[in-house]
């Protein structure tokens, strides 16, 4: 697997825990085999464009959201506290509150 198709697999995997699906439910919604999402989310299998395509449309989000690298949330909050600090100058309490 490239880089690509891990963060895909990594995404699809935290969306699937995130919006409640087990892997029978996603199957069933995608229309293929369990074995082919449980495999997928695994790093055993790639996937195809066909593949990736239903499983965007079926989790709501874009192709380029699933390809994207995965970040911890709680990096991404901290993250984006601080900016909001410096965008309220003196919104120090914003940080503490994600921190």
């Amino acid at each position: 697997m490239n880089q690509m198709q891990l963060n895909f697999a990594n995404n699809v995997k935290r969306e699937m825990a995130e919006q409640g699906y087990d892997t029978y439910g996603l199957a069933k919604k995608v229309s293929v085999y369990p074995s082919t999402i449980y495999r997928l989310i695994h790093h055993e299998r790639g996937v195809s464009l066909e593949l990736a395509t239903k499983l965007s449309q079926a989790l709501g989000l874009t192709l380029d959201d699933l390809i994207k690298p995965t970040f911890k949330r709680s990096e991404v909050d901290v993250t984006h506290a601080r900016r909001l600090a410096e965008l309220n100058q003196g919104g120090a309490e914003a940080v503490r509150y994600f921190l």
